[in-house]
């Protein structure tokens, strides 16, 4: 009868400790960091000649829109990633409400996909949520067909990309995040400096960089 018990005993530890150990590794897997995630503070140092160079940038967007022509942009990911950065210090009064989300990351890779990783406080539960997207310009539409959304090193829940929709949607007027992950944006942007209306025309990305063309309406 002991030898009994024991053996019984046995039988419902195996499994209980296997799905605690399962559940140890979701865990795991689940709060891992990617890597290629890696968020900073502001490097005060370098904000004053960021915001030279980004004024640089718009000067030579609107002077070329303004005489009617395109203008063909690259844009360093370590660059972009300093102006996300310190995007309260560059855009006072533009704040963007990223919900649950904060420190968003950019990885340009080098298969064309733009990859956007940011922390995500849940109860219980701090993570890295990771999309990867492949911008495609249209006449009408810039599409961002959203693939390999991660929550740590394993698949994202649907839920907790759900609850990044209104901050996705939120990036320009008409935006919209269709069920099977397309995010579709107007292709008609207007300029601030002269209102000049504009449109994406080309886009290439490749590792560290990414290359746009713009043309004006």
């Amino acid at each position: 009868m002991a030898r009994a018990r024991f053996r019984l005993r046995y039988l419902l530890l195996v499994p209980t400790l296997t799905i605690a150990t399962c559940l140890v590794g979701v865990w795991l897997a689940a709060t891992c960091r990617p890597p290629w995630y890696q968020p900073r503070a502001i490097d005060y140092n370098l904000l004053p000649e960021d915001k030279r160079e980004l004024a640089r940038l718009g000067e030579s967007i609107g002077t070329a829109l303004h005489a009617g022509e395109g203008v063909e942009l690259e844009i360093d990911e370590a660059q972009l990633n300093r102006w996300i950065t310190a995007r309260d210090e560059l855009w006072p009064g533009r704040r963007v409400d990223l919900g649950p989300a904060s420190d968003p990351w950019i990885d340009f890779t080098e298969e064309g996909y733009v990859r956007l990783a940011m922390t995500v406080r849940q109860p219980m539960l701090t993570s890295v949520i990771s999309i990867a997207a492949r911008p495609v310009p249209r006449d009408d539409h810039l599409i961002l067909r959203i693939t390999g959304a991660r929550m740590g090193a394993i698949p994202a829940p649907t839920a907790l990309i759900d609850r990044l929709k209104p901050m996705l949607e939120s990036t320009s007027d008409g935006a919209t995040l269709s069920e099977g992950g397309v995010l579709s944006l107007l292709n008609d942007f207007t300029w601030p400096n002269g209102d000049v209306r504009c449109r994406v025309a080309t886009v290439e990305i490749d590792d560290l960089k990414m290359k746009l063309r713009l043309e004006p309406f």
